[in-house]
């Protein structure tokens, strides 16, 4: 039986996003093999982490792999990973539930924001968050969800979010398998070839695939909110990888050197600072949805 053991970096941030878009290349490539998934090394827990290791189980499950897990030798994290041990046992079916005191994550199925809205009740339940920071993130959400629905043409995702420390910084990441931002945008608009001009014109211009509705605006109204939000938006999708950070004023569009299947998407939210209310009135809001 082959066997692929796959390390995790000593800290699983999204800076280190390539290691978590191998190691989906190397489980996609084992059939009725093994997997190893090796967490010794971790030192923190991260909602990018939480949502590459759920999906990294289902993807082995669905090639028939069996699954292995090795935690954490730091204490802190090793707690926090047992609550995603149970996947690897398949004791959910399949259905992710993750609850700790400052994070939350799901399995979404279907565009049902509900889900996140419960999940933001949950951290706020032992994390400030100002009403008009939820209203935001409310916004943000549930249009990164749309448009992970629209674009990867799967019925599923994965959803994390949490707080770390004593930070302010809610981070969030929404992870998906299917075709990818780029090449949806080419089912209507055939002529962008390279995927990272695909995306920084559908951050920049607002491109849509939802035929036939309005659509296309979202993306720019996140930006918008983010950026008055001092916050950071990350893009991981087919070979283009976008980050920008709106706290620093650094903004970067990248070709990646190898295809990612599906999609990636984190932001970080600071919730000491302004977000829609700052930026559009109540009755605005129909403009953009």
């Amino acid at each position: 039986m082959h066997s692929e053991r796959i390390e995790f970096p000593r800290q699983p941030t999204i800076a280190y996003i390539d290691s978590f878009l191998k190691a989906v290349r190397r489980v996609l490539d084992l059939s009725e093999g093994e997997v190893v998934l090796d967490l010794s090394r971790i030192c923190e827990v991260s909602s990018v982490l939480v949502c590459f290791l759920c999906g990294l189980v289902d993807l082995s499950q669905s090639k028939k792999n069996r699954i292995s897990l090795v935690l954490p030798r730091n204490k802190s994290a090793s707690k926090a990973i047992l609550a995603v041990q149970k996947l690897v046992k398949g004791e959910d079916g399949g259905q992710i539930r993750i609850a700790e005191r400052t994070w939350q994550a799901r399995k979404i199925t279907g565009n049902n924001s509900a889900v996140l809205e419960e999940i933001l009740d949950l951290i706020g339940e032992n994390l400030r968050i100002s009403g008009e920071a939820r209203d935001s993130l409310i916004v943000v959400l549930t249009e990164l969800l749309t448009n992970a629905i629209d674009h990867s043409g799967e019925k599923s995702c994965y959803v994390c979010a949490g707080a770390w420390g004593r930070s302010r910084m809610l981070h969030f990441t929404l992870l998906d398998f299917g075709m990818g931002i780029p090449q949806k945008i080419r089912t209507r608009y055939p002529q962008y070839e390279d995927d990272v001009d695909a995306l920084r014109d559908l951050l920049k211009k607002g491109l849509t695939t939802r035929v036939g509705l309005e659509g296309g605006r979202g993306y720019r109204y996140i930006q918008e909110i983010l950026r008055r939000n001092k916050g950071r938006l990350h893009i991981f999708s087919g070979r283009a990888k976008v980050v920008l950070k709106y706290d620093k004023g650094e903004y970067n569009y990248r070709r990646a050197r190898k295809a990612f299947t599906g999609t990636c998407v984190d932001i970080q939210f600071n919730l000491d600072a302004a977000g829609l209310d700052a930026y559009v009135a109540e009755d605005k809001k129909g403009d953009y949805f």
